[in-house]
């Protein structure tokens, strides 16, 4: 399981939570609300150096920038290896 939100941050509050089942090896993907939640959403992951941005299957993008520091921008890119494998994620 991983995510990200901006709690600490600002009256406006945004997160992403993803994890892989390990039965089925599918991915669930949420962004602020369970409303925004399914399985197997996300296309694509595009990795920069301060930002992570979702593409999700109906053409939204889901973009997080980096606000923590490097050891907890560490997990949050480690999670998203695990859960969506390198079959979707590209680096700029």
């Amino acid at each position: 399981m991983g995510g990200a939100s901006n709690a600490a941050g600002t009256k406006d509050y945004h997160y992403v939570l993803f994890g892989r089942d390990p039965e089925d090896n599918s991915v669930y993907f949420e962004f602020d609300d369970q409303i925004h939640g399914s399985v197997d959403a996300v296309t694509r992951v595009v990795i920069a150096e301060e930002s992570v941005e979702f593409e999700l299957k109906d053409h939204q993008t889901i973009l997080v920038r980096r606000g923590m520091a490097q050891p907890q921008w560490n997990g949050f890119l480690q999670g998203i290896h695990d859960a969506f494998g390198a079959d979707i994620i590209q680096k700029v």
